[in-house]
């Protein structure tokens, strides 16, 4: 049901509505709108803030605002669209011919990132995000690093005029569709480095016939998980206490067969990055971008060239490591209780269409 009615800028053409899932649950509805004013000599991207509090039935206004301004008579791109990490409120704007993706709560940034239109942001989170986003000059998609802007691989050339993309995969990405408008394909890029052929959705011409302009991805899961809760027990029993981590899941349906994605981080020791269970056999470890076991190497920072804030420890925040998964509740992390460092958990709900 449409709630409000707000105005945001009568000289304004309007783009897109980016709702946010914050952490903070439904109610407490955001969303961002992109918009475009002002004449060929002087035009402006806008992003604004529409909110209606904690409050289901507050008052919906106006919150923030950030305006773009771009070269004279740039030229605007159909559509711009942000992204954000699910969960988490860290809205990243692309701005189109200016060449940069904002972050719209701290207000880091990435240059130099072509002519970029769309942005999703994928992981369970800080340290194992990776952005994804079209440059749509370049007639390409590149995946970025947001702690410093630097690219997990070369960048993957796509249809004429991109405009739109989907993962398959809010935490672990497997597989990235590109929509091209003025081309008529998708193209797909896999998580092992795979570039399939493109889908052609209409015969080539010199004008687009379908003009596709959005592509998306069906989860198969429609249920959560709630009321999170660790304990130390000996289950083996071995001697050595282990973490279990207990949760319940609501709306997932009879017979349930969703399962349930356990992950954690190391949050104090800076030589454990991406080593969250530390000793063998372990059930494997992911870790953002192209090379799923591969470290990156401590980067240097400085103003203008992160998308997430400041990186601490200095080596590299560690990102979160997938676990294991499992339909029911409790699940098991071995040997976890002995642990010198402090670890925090999380577990979602595996939206990833088989």
């Amino acid at each position: 049901p449409i709630v409000a009615r707000v105005a945001l800028d009568s000289s304004a053409t309007g783009w897109e509505v980016h709702a946010l899932a914050t952490a903070s649950g439904e109610a407490y509805q955001r969303a961002w709108v992109t918009l475009s004013h002002g004449p060929a000599a002087a035009p402006v991207l806008s992003a604004v803030l529409v909110a209606a509090g904690h409050d289901e039935r507050g008052r919906w206004s106006a919150r923030d605002r950030l305006d773009v301004p771009l070269a004279p008579g740039a030229a605007l791109p159909p559509t711009l669209t942000p992204g954000n990490p699910r969960g988490r409120e860290a809205p990243i704007l692309p701005t189109g011919p200016d060449g940069r993706l904002v972050n719209l709560q701290t207000g880091g940034q990435c240059p130099s990132v072509g002519e970029p239109s769309a942005v999703l942001v994928t992981g369970p989170g800080p340290g194992s995000y990776t952005v994804f986003a079209i440059d749509r000059q370049g007639q390409m998609l590149r995946i970025i690093d947001p702690r410093d802007c630097t690219e997990f691989a070369p960048p993957v050339t796509v249809g004429a005029g991109p405009v739109a993309l989907a993962t398959l995969g809010t935490m672990r990405w497997r597989a990235v569709f590109v929509a091209a408008r003025d081309g008529d394909v998708i193209t797909r890029f896999d998580q092992d480095g795979t570039v399939h052929p493109p889908i052609e959705l209409a015969p080539p011409g010199p004008s687009c016939s379908k003009c596709p302009i959005t592509v998306g991805i069906v989860p198969l899961a429609a249920c959560d998980v709630e009321l999170l809760q660790l304990s130390l027990q000996d289950t083996v029993p071995d001697g050595v206490p282990d973490v279990v981590v207990a949760f319940d899941k609501v709306g997932c349906g009879v017979p349930d067969t969703t399962e349930v994605v356990v992950a954690c981080q190391c949050i104090d020791d800076p030589l454990c990055a991406c080593w969250c269970d530390c000793n063998p056999p372990m059930p494997g470890c992911f870790c953002p971008g192209v090379v799923a076991n591969g470290l990156k190497a401590p980067a240097s920072f400085g103003p203008g060239d992160q998308l997430i804030g400041l990186i601490d420890p200095p080596a590299g925040e560690n990102p979160w490591k997938e676990l294991g998964r499992t339909v029911g509740s409790p699940f098991v992390h071995d040997d976890a209780g002995t642990s010198n460092g402090a670890w925090l958990y999380g577990a979602w709900i595996d939206q990833d269409p088989p």
